[in-house]
């Protein structure tokens, strides 16, 4: 398992590196860290306690509120189950 800290200055660095075009992050966001994830794990159950939902890869997540969310990057991922 590979994790990556990036702060959202240097998401915003990449994203022109890739030739995006995106705005500049406002100075009180430049330093929100997000963890870049290569084995994230997401499982979500209904109520019954069933896991509806399954999750494993490539993903990306705020580091300090990781329970607000995640995004999975990663496509292609067999194990991705709706």
């Amino acid at each position: 398992m590979s994790q990556i800290l990036l702060t959202t200055q240097q998401i915003f660095e990449i994203a022109n590196f890739a030739g995006l075009q995106v705005s500049m992050p406002d100075d009180d966001e430049k330093d929100v860290k997000f963890m870049l994830d290569s084995d994230m794990r997401i499982v979500v159950e209904t109520e019954e306690g069933e896991r509806d939902f399954t999750y494993k890869g490539l993903g990306i997540y705020d580091n300090e509120y990781p329970e607000e969310g995640a995004l999975p990057l990663d496509n292609l991922n067999k194990s991705w189950r709706c």
